[in-house]
C-alpha cells in the first residue's frame, strides 16, 4: 500500500515525538544523585520532571502533534 507524503510526514513527526519523550524521560535517571531532600522541598530535578510532564501533557492535549 502506498502512503502519501503527508502520511509519511505525520508518521515521522509521531516517531520523533515519541523519541523526544523517551529522551526527556531518561534525563532524571542519568542525573539521580541519591541525596535526600527535606520534607516539603523539591529538588531541581523534581521541578524539572514536573515541568516536563506538564509540557508533554500540553503538547498532547492541544493536538500540537497529530496522531499522538
Amino acid at each position: 500500500m502506498e502512503r502519501s507524503n503527508n502520511e509519511l510526514l505525520q508518521s515521522i513527526r509521531t516517531m520523533a515525538w515519541e523519541r523526544a519523550k523517551g529522551e526527556l524521560g531518561s534525563i532524571p535517571a542519568a542525573s539521580y544523585t541519591g541525596s535526600e531532600v527535606p520534607p516539603g522541598r523539591e529538588t531541581k530535578m523534581q521541578k524539572f520532571m514536573k515541568l516536563r510532564d506538564e509540557f508533554i501533557d500540553k503538547v498532547e492535549s492541544e493536538g500540537l502533534i497529530e496522531g499522538v
